[in-house]
């Protein structure tokens, strides 16, 4: 997804990488303050419009909430019968629907589904919320980010170049997929321990090529002479501008506004 950043696409992509992580953390930290669905629905609902606006095409949150699947059902099952009546101040939401095994044990409650909902959207606005991170903010971003922060640049390196590499790999491994399609391969069919069995092919080959990558980027970093002298020289470093600040201000604003709700139990479970 970092391949895709442009900062000449649009607003969000010019952005500041430390207006973003702000957005990202504030989205993030409210998620956990306000536990109504309500507040998670409304915030899934802004991402959205995000998406919409910076162009990012919808197939990458659709795959990732389609391998999500299985464990976002399994978390609201669990959720909803586990949620403990006596947490819920509401007695609306403290309403038994019915119980899950003789002698009222396992009640599944209107507290218990609604904050089943509440960690299920919880998952999906952290995963969108990343996605929207990433795909608009290029790698020599968080470089200089870290770089800032004061983290040493050899971290800073392992740490950018592994996100940097995550669509590549993921690409050569559709690749091989192809690959293996096409001279018969079973893949994904059959029981569990068949389809475990039939990754085998695809992981080999994939594992072997990111090995050969990595030998390949040590050469051609050494011949460039990384870390031969200190500090390290940039091209272009990244700067506050006045939109950022503005976003700043209205990302704290949002963020005391629902500590507020919080503090008065307000958009909560």
């Amino acid at each position: 997804m970092f391949t895709h950043s442009n900062k000449n696409i649009g607003f969000l992509h010019r952005l500041d990488v430390r207006t973003k992580l702000c957005w990202f953390i504030i989205a993030v930290t409210i998620t956990f303050l306000l536990t109504h669905p309500l507040s998670g629905l409304m915030t899934i609902i802004f991402l959205l419009v995000l998406f919409n606006i910076a162009n990012i095409p919808f197939i990458h949150i659709r795959r990732l909430i389609f391998l999500l699947l299985p464990i976002l059902i399994i978390m609201f099952v669990v959720t909803a019968f586990s949620f403990s009546v006596d947490d819920q101040s509401n007695t609306q939401y403290q309403r038994v629907l019915f119980y899950l095994f003789p002698g009222e044990s396992s009640p599944l409650t209107v507290g218990g589904i609604l904050m089943g909902f509440s960690l299920v959207f919880r998952i999906v606005i952290m995963v969108m919320a990343t996605i929207i991170l990433t795909y608009t903010t290029p790698v020599d971003d968080f470089l200089h980010f870290f770089r800032k922060i004061k983290v040493p640049y050899s971290i800073t390196f392992i740490i950018t170049t592994a996100i940097r590499f995550i669509p590549t790999m993921e690409t050569k491994a559709r690749m091989v997929m192809d690959a293996q399609r096409s001279r018969g391969a079973p893949l994904g069919t059959g029981s569990i321990l068949k389809r475990i069995k039939s990754y085998l092919p695809i992981m080999i080959p994939v594992i072997v090529d990111s090995i050969r990558m990595s030998e390949y980027l040590a050469v051609a970093v050494l011949n460039r002479g990384f870390d031969a002298t200190k500090p390290y020289t940039i091209l272009e470093d990244i700067e506050l501008r006045q939109k950022d600040y503005v976003f700043i201000t209205a990302g704290i604003l949002i963020f005391v506004i629902s500590l507020f709700l919080y503090v008065h139990n307000i958009g909560t479970i």
